[in-house]
């Protein structure tokens, strides 16, 4: 039925803004002001792109101090997706180039998600939609007479998603 299908999209949606990750593989741009500053190598400044698991990186665009676009080439920047959130920072022994002083100087391009299908691991997450799409469904009317009402599937969903929730600095 097409209102549980869209319920059930709603949730995730709503799981996804909770856990701060992606569910569905999905591209996104992360736009940046400038490159963050540091050091050089593993001491330089981190872009940490949103909504993780990342997959790849597309493209890591920024505009230069002469107001042209510039896509770095992919052995430019190193990316760790081992660690969670994933991170970029500048090749071995290199600097990020300098840009142009103008909001959203610099983007990344990049896929993230689960792919089409959570596994096993991600139990918990497929468990925390349902309870959504149920409590969506139960709950369509904004005015509900001579019931209690219980925040029972919020804690749920709450218990179920924290594992997976992903604090930004």
């Amino acid at each position: 039925d097409s209102l549980i299908t869209s319920l059930g999209k709603s949730a995730r949606v709503r799981a996804e803004q909770y856990m701060q990750r992606q569910i569905l593989t999905a591209t996104w741009r992360y736009y940046l002001d400038g490159f963050p500053s540091g050091g050089v190598g593993v001491r330089a400044g981190i872009i940490r792109p949103r909504r993780p698991p990342l997959l790849s990186v597309t493209a890591l665009k920024y505009v230069d101090t002469l107001g042209v676009t510039q896509t770095m080439a992919a052995s430019a920047y190193q990316v760790d997706k081992a660690t969670e959130p994933a991170r970029i920072i500048p090749a071995y022994g290199t600097f990020w180039p300098v840009t142009r002083d103008q909001l959203n100087a610099v983007w990344v391009e990049y896929t993230c998600g689960y792919g089409t299908s959570l596994t096993a691991e991600q139990e918990p997450i497929k468990d925390a939609i349902k309870v959504l799409a149920a409590d969506f469904y139960e709950q369509r009317s904004s005015i509900v007479a001579g019931t209690i009402v219980s925040p029972v599937a919020s804690r749920t969903v709450e218990a179920l998603l924290s594992p997976f929730r992903v604090f930004w600095s």
